[in-house]
């Protein structure tokens, strides 16, 4: 399921912490984005605020950026996330 893609509610988030004991969520684009284009309001600063509500919701993550994965990574001990490759 797309993490930052998907418009999941907490209601939903919350139905899906109980009745799936293994939840793997996809982040398919960069949270990084270009760092010297960020701000307060930038697109990639949104999908990083909507990525940290979610993340807890799963117990495995698949980002398609390596970065992603080692920075989601180093900030959270309690999800396993790691870089895949897209076809």
């Amino acid at each position: 399921m797309g993490i930052v893609q998907n418009h999941l509610d907490e209601s939903f988030l919350e139905w899906l912490t109980r009745v799936a004991p293994i939840r793997i969520g996809f982040i398919n684009e960069s949270i990084v984005g270009n760092p010297e284009g960020l701000g307060p309001h930038s697109y990639p600063e949104k999908r990083r605020s909507e990525l940290g509500k979610r993340l807890d919701t799963f117990t495995h993550v698949l980002a398609v950026d390596e970065r992603d994965a080692e920075d989601i990574s180093a900030g959270t001990g309690s999800v396993d996330v790691v870089p895949y490759d897209s076809p």
